[in-house]
């Protein structure tokens, strides 16, 4: 007899899916010895089993396991892979015949396994945890004791600020006193909207002082998912930044507005709610578990796994909606160390997280095994100073580990297991050999519980794999208002309330577990724990989707993603946008593949097996292939990354699927690959293969862009933005058009003392307003002097910014002028020594120096380092061409004249007046919404339109605009003070036999290009160049994001106040200013060309422009320019 029975892999989610074979076969007809080469093992059912020789297994002959009965032996074949614990096979199998001879009619499921020494092992051995810890203790009680043992130790580290334990207990108290005064109820969630910055430190610990739970809410989330988890948690009240205030639809506190101090006592007790966190639902319905004061102390106190102290320094490096955000906050608050927080860009890059690793002395880590193994990949030494390197949430990489453990010898690696409904860390191993299959999760932590049950709840014994059951001091309360999946969840047993976690494991010989993967079908992908059901309800409810399914899928090298077929005639960029929109990020599947149908088994399911690999899918558009050397490159490196073959040089990152892992893999290989600096942001900003390869060959070799710190010297070279500037200002030494007015509301407790104090500080902080302008031979050269003579105004009330702007003396620093009057600040700085990131620089650095907050550590490089390097080989040979570029591009453009008022003046007039024009917010979403859906950004429609406004006031088929580009392209010039704007030269073709949309995409590739050719040096017009008008371009378009200004200052309004100047470079300027959900803009214009009335009509035909294309954006642009004649063009030339 023959017997062969079929079952899923326990460890289906970590491999490929793997049937065993179990196998019984009975001969009683005659005996047959085992042949003398065999490899199984005999047992004499009447022999002891102390007696049974230990033979090595060679080779696997038939199954995994198989049992062969030869008359009155037994004869066991076993793979030792999946039964480690031979020897127990025989025990179990021993131990089931004596009790069903004994007792025949015994139900088998009350048959026991383990012996009553081994059950006594498991049960009680293996869990005795307990140590001492502050058990009864709350999380402020813990953190006032934190702070009365070092005030002054530092706290948090965030961009080059320091927050020390008693500011942080000063400002959290203000906070939670606010909390309380507003209801804030012990247990009642409050939400915690930030980003991983030092507001979600303080709003985490204010919220728990006032009594209540954070909700921690990513601001990236869909509002969908916004407006459920506060529905569900029934929250009142969110603590965001003042950024996101508008975005919070219950009542928002913001954390970092100024508040009077105050102070609060603990209101918890241990068994209150810290905080509430949300996990995936096979319903679609997400569920909140409710994380106790006891809980995190557990985790943090008393611990074995781990050694934490005042010497500890944890770098944050996980969402504050990942769970593993418990133990880097509270390791780090409840112990007296430090908190390090960096952004996103640093966690990604290898090179970057080891320099802040090292700045900080880094001590403890954290990772997701998809990080930790990408970083490993990029630089297995970066972790070398580090004492502690915990990786967990999902399985670890053999591989990766043991190639970083061969590079830092001295490295605790720690595999960290644990749901979030036990916090965080339910058991742990130290990693301290090298290993080529799995990795145990290691033993409970300290004063926790794990348990390997059967079905029927019952021990199972040491090698035999079961449900892991996990409980003691970490376990949670439950889920919110769920009562149904507590019970069945949370459950209390002999051993005590205990948790189903519905993973399989087993027990090794030494005390330590085993993961064997899921018994349902919930997932871990980057840490997230995800239920695929949820996300199928998600996607089943697409009206045009009629089935759909999800599963999980592995590229080559482990990490897990999520694939969704759909029977739907939809493009897959609508369904990603539909799931997007009512899911967080790392629940939208990575694939999308379209079927005609679904496969089915025979009894009517869908065949999850038959499912097409992910590589090709009809949802695909028309492939093309690279067609030079960097974009085959960038394809093979996106095709490895990605796991989707082929990739067209044209597919868009975001349908095929990408995370900021994915992307920030892509920018280190592509940035090793071709010799260039790049960031994830570039991957998604430049989101296909032709876009990036355009991005990086603008950026050159990473190498010609290096800028070395100068030697000291009297004097340096002007950059070309300087030069510019100081020819045009030279020809006019009283003009005032390159000043920066500025106007600031000061609050009326002001101390003008204190901020005269702060001005002279920021004067000798920063060189650039300490620099001026000499002319050294034939050259025009800076001299940073070391100290200047600065005087701030302060008689009477402020004057007007016309009146208050005065020219400067070039030679004689500081180019900044400086008034404090009754409620108001003016600040006047020369363009030549700032741009508009740079005000940023200073007005924050001023705000710092009045308030005594510690200041950022400079940047390494000056602004002269990079005026020196302006005056390279390596600098003019990229300007050179870049400006072959343009000379190419402009190559017999012709500029229509605009319709003026009064005849162009012999000499350019810089005499100007501005009006100012609102968009309104509903034709800003709408022209979000176009730009959305041509797959750009807002500026090439504003740009589009803006030419179609030319073409439409002058008739010209071909027209220049100008615009500005940042110039920061170097590595190392982020918050360096000084001028890098350049401006560029566009060339537009407006034809009215071309729709809107194609318009538009022309314009993105010409701002495209304008980035990546902005080396270009732009000087003086050639030799029959009218000098009555601008070198290039008579008019200009800018578009300004106001989050990357400045806009409060000691909580006053900060107001750019150039357009009171009276001034105006151009004929015609249009700066549109982007404030998120609205457009303003002002016009300038030169009054020697224009009257008010005219400019306002430009600015009107505008409007009509934008609403015209937005009704019909497919329509012919003749329908919009009307049949205008073409006015009389000038010839432009061009020097570069």
């Amino acid at each position: 007899m023959t017997r062969r029975v079929e079952i899923p892999a326990p460890d289906r989610a970590l491999a490929a899916a793997r049937v065993l074979f179990y196998k019984y076969s009975g001969q009683h007809e005659f005996d047959v010895e085992a042949p003398p080469d065999s490899a199984w093992r005999t047992l004499d059912p009447r022999a002891a089993l102390a007696d049974v020789p230990a033979e090595p297994i060679d080779e696997i002959r038939t199954a995994d396991l198989a049992a062969s009965l030869h008359g009155d032996r037994l004869v066991l074949e076993l793979d030792p892979a999946r039964y480690p614990v031979g020897g127990a096979v025989l025990e179990h199998l021993d131990r089931i015949v004596q009790a069903m001879t004994a007792t025949p009619a015994l139900p088998v499921a009350e048959l026991s396994l383990p012996a009553a020494t081994e059950l006594t092992r498991v049960t009680s051995e293996f869990n005795d945890t307990t140590t001492s810890y502050p058990r009864g203790a709350s999380i402020p009680e813990l953190f006032a004791e934190v702070v009365a043992q070092g005030p002054d130790r530092t706290a948090v580290v965030h961009n080059g600020r320091s927050i020390s334990y008693a500011e942080l207990h000063a400002l959290t108290d203000a906070l939670a006193a606010e909390l309380r005064a507003a209801g804030v109820r012990v247990d009642e969630p409050v939400g915690l909207m930030t980003g991983r910055t030092p507001a979600w430190v303080i709003g985490a610990l204010a919220i728990v002082k006032a009594g209540g739970a954070y909700l921690p809410i990513d601001a990236r989330y869909p509002p969908a998912r916004i407006e459920f988890l506060l529905q569900d948690s029934e929250t009142r009240f969110v603590l965001t930044t003042g950024e996101l205030r508008d975005t919070v639809p219950v009542t928002a506190f913001v954390i970092d507005e100024p508040r009077p101090a105050a102070a609060v006592e603990p209101v918890n007790g241990p068994d209150d709610i810290a905080y509430l966190m949300y996990t995936s639902g096979t319903t679609g319905r997400p569920k909140g578990v409710l994380v106790t004061h006891r809980n995190v102390v557990r985790l943090v106190r008393g611990t074995t796994y781990v050694e934490l102290s005042r010497d500890t320094t944890v770098l944050q490096a996980n969402a504050i909606v990942f769970d593993s955000s418990t133990f880097e906050l509270w390791a780090t608050l409840l112990n007296g160390g430090r908190l390090v927080l960096v952004d996103t860009d640093t966690l990604l890059d290898a090179r970057k997280l080891g320099a802040a690793i090292t700045e900080h002395g880094v001590t403890h880590l954290m990772l997701t095994p998809a990080l930790f193994n990408q970083l490993a990949d990029q630089d297995p030494t970066l972790f070398r100073p580090l004492r502690y390197q915990f990786a967990g949430g999902d399985v670890l990489s053999p591989t990766h580990i043991n190639a970083v453990r061969d590079a830092c010898p001295d490295l605790r690696i720690v595999n960290g297991y644990g749901p979030t409904e036990n916090t965080c860390i339910s058991t742990s191993h130290h990693v301290t050999e090298r290993h080529t299959d799995r990795i145990p999760i290691g033993k409970p932590l300290s004063n926790s519980t794990a348990y390997v049950l059967d079905a029927d709840g019952r021990p199972q014994p040491i090698g035999v794999p079961g449900e892991l059951w996990v409980g003691g001091d970490g376990l949670a309360r439950g889920y919110l208002n769920r009562p149904e999946l507590t019970a069945a969840a949370f459950v209390d047993t002999e051993f005590g309330r205990l948790y189903r976690t519905g993973d399989l494991a087993r027990w090794r010989p030494d005390g330590t577990l085993d993961f064997l993967g899921r018994a349902d079908d919930q997932v871990k992908i980057r840490g997230f724990r995800i239920e695929p059901g949820e996300v199928e309800h998600v996607l089943r409810a697409h009206p045009r989707v009629r089935a759909a399914v999800v599963v999980v899928r592995e590229r080559d090298h482990g990490e897990k993603y999520l694939c969704g077929y759909a029977v739907a005639d939809v493009p897959p960029r609508e369904l990603r946008e539909h799931l997007a929109g009512q899911l967080p990020a790392h629940m939208v599947p990575t694939t999308l593949i379209g079927l005609d149908e679904l496969p089915m088994t025979a009894t009517g399911k869908v065949d999850r097996g038959a499912l097409p690999d992910p590589g090709s899918s009809p949802y695909q558009q028309e492939y093309l292939a690279p067609r030079d050397d960097v974009e085959r490159r960038l394809t093979l490196i996106w095709q490895d990354v990605l796991g989707v073959a082929p990739i067209g040089v044209t597919d868009d990152v975001f349908d095929l699927g990408v995370s900021s892992l994915a992307a920030a893999a892509i920018a280190t290989r592509a940035g090793r690959e071709l010799g260039v600096e790049l960031a994830a942001t570039a991957v998604l900003r430049h989101p296909t293969v032709e876009l990036l390869a355009r991005h990086a060959a603008a950026l050159g070799p990473v190498a010609a862009r290096l800028i070395s710190r100068a030697a000291d010297a009297p004097d340096h070279p002007v950059s070309p933005q300087q030069h510019r500037i100081l020819v045009e200002q030279g020809k006019d030494p009283a003009a005032v058009h390159y000043h920066q007015p500025i106007t600031v509301e000061l609050p009326s407790d002001i101390d003008p003392d204190r901020l005269e104090q702060a001005l002279h500080a920021l004067v000798a902080r920063h060189e650039a307003l300490r620099t001026g302008f000499d002319q050294v031979g034939t050259r025009t050269r800076q001299r940073v002097h070391a100290t200047v003579a600065f005087t701030v105004e302060r008689a009477g009330a402020a004057p007007d910014v016309a009146a208050f702007v005065r020219p400067f003396d070039l030679t004689r620093p500081p180019l900044l002028r400086a008034g404090i009057y009754p409620g108001a600040l003016l600040l006047d700085v020369h363009h030549v020594v700032v741009d508009g990131l740079s005000l940023r620089v200073l007005l924050t650095d001023l705000e710092a120096l009045y308030r005594g907050d510690p200041l950022p550590e400079l940047p390494a490089l000056r602004y002269v380092d990079y005026a020196e390097w302006t005056d390279s080989a390596q600098a003019k040979d990229l300007a050179a061409r870049s400006g072959q570029v343009w000379a190419d591009v402009l190559s017999g453009a012709a500029t229509p004249d605009l319709p003026t008022d009064f005849p162009r003046p012999a000499t350019r007039s810089t005499a100007g007046a501005t009006i100012e024009v609102d968009l309104g917010v509903a034709r800003t979403a709408a022209l979000r919404d176009l730009a959305r859906a041509l797959d750009t950004t807002l500026f090439p429609v504003l740009l589009a339109a803006y030419g179609v406004l030319l073409r439409r006031m002058t008739g010209g088929t071909d027209v220049t605009v100008g615009t500005p580009v940042a110039g920061r392209v170097n590595p190392g010039l982020d918050g360096v003070v000084g001028m890098f704007v350049n401006t560029v030269c566009l060339r537009l073709r407006p034809s009215p036999d071309r729709t809107f949309t194609e318009f538009v995409q022309e314009c993105a590739e010409h701002a495209l290009r304008a980035v990546e050719h902005q080396d270009a040096r732009i000087d003086e017009p050639a030799a029959g160049r009218d000098y009555g008008r601008n070198p290039g371009f008579d008019t200009m378009i800018a578009l300004q994001d106001t989050s990357l200004l400045t806009e409060t200052f000691l909580g006053g309004a900060v107001r750019l106040a150039d357009d009171r100047l009276g001034a105006s470079m151009f004929d015609l300027n249009l700066h549109l200013f982007d404030h998120g959900d609205l457009l303003t803009g002002t016009w300038a214009y030169s009054t020697a060309l224009f009257t008010e009335q005219t400019v306002r009509t430009f600015a009107a035909l505008l409007l009509d422009v934008l609403d015209a294309v937005l009704a019909a954006p497919t329509a012919p642009l003749a329908t919009v320019i009307g049949a205008a004649e073409p006015a009389p063009a000038a010839e432009i030339s061009f020097s570069f």
